[in-house]
């Protein structure tokens, strides 16, 4: 299963839109005629070194309907959000290879903050 290009299992999905805890976490999503057509996944969160922030974990548009304001209109409805929580700012991450993402980014106001590498280990 694809979600917006996201490689997933549907019953996951599920499972953790379930599973939303609605003070720290938010989700919205987009839609045309009944079809998801983009959404954002963000969480507030502390650090030991920096004033509490909001991570977007995850922003998705349609291929088709890039370009047509949606992703621009989700995060604005994060930013909103994120100054209702009073917190200090907002971050993301976004692929080497996103150059196009990285220009709306820019666009919306976001810098870059520094080049780093991702890693992730399996447990189970």
């Amino acid at each position: 299963l694809h979600l917006l290009g996201y490689e997933c299992d549907e019953k996951t999905v599920r499972e953790q839109l379930k599973s939303i805890n609605y003070e720290r976490e938010i989700v919205y999503v987009a839609e045309n005629n009944n079809d998801v057509v983009g959404f954002v996944h963000a969480e507030k969160f502390k650090l030991l070194y920096k004033k509490e922030l909001i991570n977007i974990q995850c922003l998705a548009v349609k291929k088709e309907y890039q370009g047509s304001r949606i992703g621009s209109n989700l995060l604005d409805t994060v930013e909103k959000w994120a100054k209702d929580k009073g917190v200090y700012g907002i971050r993301l991450n976004s692929a080497m290879t996103r150059i196009k993402a990285h220009e709306f980014y820019r666009n919306k106001g976001f810098v870059e903050e520094r080049e780093q590498i991702r890693f992730f280990k399996k447990i189970i």
